[in-house]
């Protein structure tokens, strides 16, 4: 049984991916809380058990992505930790691990959920490997303009739902240049919101 927790300040997305999880034999969740001090004393009280992955949402926290993810870790270092989000456009839902990320279209985003993780552990019990990771890795569509590479950073982390000052910090450039290059691609490639920027350059399957 693959024992699975959840980090998500939504207790209705919380709910929504426990009904849909718990329908599946080879999935256990262990528990679902909304903060990371909540998780913490969810982890302190199951020990000597240890979720195998952690699944969290990058906007369950006041903490930005980085320091949400090496708090997680402190917790639990040898589970797999897996971040979404959610755009509600079509319900699209955007999994990114350290070194992949995957991008599912239309439907029930818990439903996705569920079908992407079975099919994961099944890939990976097949190859008998000790690391589960996404091995999927949605790539940029050729774009019909010219972009240069930090824009391609900022859409990239635009995509996983990066806020303004996390990309900020992450590229080492104040937030008014960030909203600045955003500005610049929005105009650029003819889209007005990230949702729109999302679906033009990364391919969604559906």
């Amino acid at each position: 049984m693959f024992k699975i927790a959840i980090i998500d300040e939504s207790g209705l997305t919380r709910n929504q991916i426990v009904n849909q999880l718990s329908s599946s034999g080879n999935l256990e969740v262990l528990f679902s809380v909304g903060t990371v001090r909540d998780f913490q004393r969810a982890v302190e009280a199951m020990l000597p058990v240890l979720p195998d992955m952690v699944l969290y949402s990058s906007l369950s926290d006041s903490l930005f992505k980085d320091e949400l993810t090496s708090q997680i870790k402190k917790y639990c270092p040898n589970s797999i930790l897996i971040n979404y989000n959610i755009i509600t456009q079509r319900d699209a839902l955007i999994l990114s691990s350290e070194n992949a990320r995957n991008i599912i279209g239309s439907g029930s985003f818990a439903l996705n959920l569920l079908n992407f993780l079975v099919e994961l552990i099944q890939s990976n019990q097949k190859e008998n490997s000790n690391d589960l990771v996404l091995k999927q890795s949605v790539r940029l569509r050729t774009l019909k303009v010219s972009v240069t590479e930090r824009e391609i950073e900022v859409i990239d982390s635009l995509s996983i739902g990066c806020t303004y000052e996390e990309i900020a910090k992450k590229l080492y450039i104040s937030v008014n240049t960030v909203r600045h290059y955003i500005k610049s691609i929005y105009k650029k490639h003819g889209v007005r919101n990230k949702i729109e920027l999302v679906n033009k350059y990364y391919n969604y399957n559906c």
